[in-house]
């Protein structure tokens, strides 16, 4: 579990559904599990693993990314890297916004399951 700014993401036309951006971020604290470099590179999917169909007309844009400068919370199943990048716990589920609900349920459950 991260606390990590968002930085931007590597522009690529090949973006799509099931071919996600790479999208960087800076490690602000690590809640549990092992260190890291700051620079975080992420697999930035745009669903869960469930394998959603692609929605008609899904094109990608800039808007689908989120605001520079956002605090998120980024759960990592392996603290390995897939292609140079990190795959969060069940693709868009692993990135929750940090804000103080989501901050005090992760704590609450660091408290109950030990960090």
């Amino acid at each position: 579990m991260i606390i990590a700014e968002y930085l931007g993401y590597e522009k690529n036309p090949d973006i799509r559904w099931n071919q996600p951006a790479r999208a960087e971020y800076r490690i602000i604290k690590i809640l549990k599990g092992p260190p890291l470099n700051r620079r975080l590179p992420i697999k930035y999917e745009f669903h869960d693993h469930s394998n959603p169909p692609t929605p008609p007309n899904w094109k990608f844009n800039e808007k689908e990314m989120p605001e520079k400068g956002s605090r998120w919370l980024i759960f990592i199943d392996h603290s390995v890297p897939h292609n140079g990048q990190f795959e969060t716990y069940e693709g868009i589920y692993g990135r929750q916004p940090e804000n103080e609900d989501n901050l005090n349920k992760v704590y609450s459950l660091l408290e109950t399951h030990g960090e």
